[in-house]
């Protein structure tokens, strides 16, 4: 019993180690004509989502920093229906990150960033982003990967209709 529990408790410590240190991630972005104020104020308006977000079908409560909220995912785009995470920084105009995590943390977990930047020609790079972690990273990849890309495009074109709409 004890030769086969060593190579055991070893393999998982090191399948531990690995799942926090390997991070993926997806990011994807869009040129918005509008300001940078116009897109923040679209992104914080929690109760407006609905109206005209494709990926994320509702939030339970106000967008502020340390705010922990339950995020309804269109299923379409993602595996999951009801994610909670927690307003990790949110600095108006410039950049937002939700952090989430599930019961057990070092299986999968996430954080998302929503950036934007001026460019040059006075129109704004919005950055839609997550990365990920975690022992089931290897193996759930091939499912997140491409329904998360395909989410965040299609928040990214929405979000651009809308602030460029007000």
């Amino acid at each position: 019993m004890k030769k086969i529990f060593i190579p055991l408790a070893l393999l998982l410590a090191i399948t531990m180690i690995a799942g926090r240190i390997n991070v993926k991630a997806v990011e994807t972005e869009i040129v918005i004509d509008a300001s940078a104020e116009k897109i923040w104020q679209v992104l914080i308006e929690a109760d407006a989502y609905p109206n005209w977000n494709p990926f994320i079908n509702k939030i339970s409560d106000d967008i502020y920093e340390g705010n922990k909220l339950k995020v309804m995912l269109n299923p379409e785009f993602s595996g999951q229906g009801e994610v909670e995470i927690k307003v990790g920084q949110l600095r108006f105009g410039e950049t937002m990150v939700w952090i989430s995590r599930p019961l057990m943390t070092d299986l999968l977990s996430g954080r998302h960033y929503f950036k934007t930047e001026e460019m040059p020609d006075g129109k704004i790079k919005f950055i839609n982003m997550e990365s990920y972690s975690g022992l089931l990273l290897y193996l759930s990849w091939p499912f997140i990967e491409p329904k998360a890309r395909q989410g965040f495009e299609a928040m990214n074109v929405a979000l651009k209709a809308e602030a460029e709409r007000l």
